[in-house]
């Protein structure tokens, strides 16, 4: 991965500042990793109760739906301040109900019970590298996020698989938007984000086409991940979901901000892009069974 010289130079100013300020990188409050705590116990129950011992995918799965009800959470509005991992339990958004669902279900895989190895698979799925290291070093484009979770295997792409092709798109949105990133006015931040967005700019993504999903969508499993392709200027992947299946047909399982919780969308996922003239197509992506110990 290429490191830009002033993201090195800031990613060294902010290992000063903790040598000089330490705190604790896994930034979740007792009572959230009480709540991960139970969440793992249910989840440790639900495998003892299969007479089969159930796979990763269904672990996943199930995992995702037990946070059905859980009220909404939009992005953004971070505080100005040290970088550190915030977690929670109570209130979720599109990519953190993903994010927070697969470390609980890795983690559960591997027979572990501790909210401690939770968090640090958070981190790695959250950061660049897995490393903690200011503001410009989450991935707060889930097009870099997702793009990360397959490079360490914990996904696979299938989007190319199933018919895709590949688009660009110019990347400017949280640079853009200071008012729900408010780390962005430190100058620092902002040079360090534009040279990522710059490197982004530059890639190519895999796409489904909005017209070519009616045909595509028998071939989802339940558990896939369903990335939403936007028109919107400045970002690629405007919201995230996971594909259930409601009788014979696939819906969107997700933090949803029209319904204000998480839930099942009502629509089709085909009618669900359709829905909205922003929405031109989807990404999809699996989840992979983890390689245990987690390390």
């Amino acid at each position: 991965m290429i490191f830009y010289k002033k993201y090195i130079l800031l990613a060294l100013l902010a290992g000063l500042w903790l040598f000089i300020h330490p705190y604790k990188a896994h930034g979740a409050d007792a009572t959230t990793e009480r709540n991960i705590s139970i969440k793992l116990q249910q989840i440790h129950k639900y495998i003892a109760k299969q007479a089969v011992s159930p796979s990763f995918e269904e672990i996943f799965l199930h995992t995702v739906k037990s946070f059905k009800g859980t009220p909404y959470e939009g992005y953004g509005h971070d505080p100005i301040g040290p970088e550190r991992l915030i977690v929670k339990t109570d209130q979720l958004g599109c990519v953190s109900l993903i994010e927070l669902s697969l470390a609980i279900a890795r983690v559960a895989y591997c027979g572990d019970n501790s909210p401690k190895t939770v968090l640090e698979e958070i981190q790695k799925m959250r950061y660049r590298g897995g490393q903690i290291m200011g503001f410009p070093s989450r991935l707060h484009y889930f097009s870099e996020w997702l793009d990360q979770a397959i490079d360490n295997h914990i996904l696979a792409d299938r989007t190319m698989d199933l018919g895709g092709r590949t688009m660009s798109k110019e990347f400017n949105w949280v640079t853009a938007h200071k008012n729900l990133y408010p780390p962005v006015t430190i100058k620092e931040n902002r040079l360090a984000l534009r040279e990522v967005e710059k490197n982004l700019s530059q890639k190519r993504f895999p796409v489904i086409p909005q017209n070519e999903i009616a045909a595509i969508e028998p071939l989802l499993n339940e558990g896939d991940l369903i990335a939403i392709i936007t028109e919107k200027q400045g970002i690629i992947v405007s919201h995230v979901g996971m594909v259930t299946l409601l009788g014979q047909k696939r819906h969107i399982f997700h933090a949803s901000s029209h319904l204000k919780r998480v839930g099942i969308s009502s629509y089709t996922i085909s009618n669900y892009v359709h829905s909205k003239n922003e929405r031109i197509g989807i990404r999809v992506s699996r989840v992979v069974a983890p390689i245990c110990p987690l390390i």
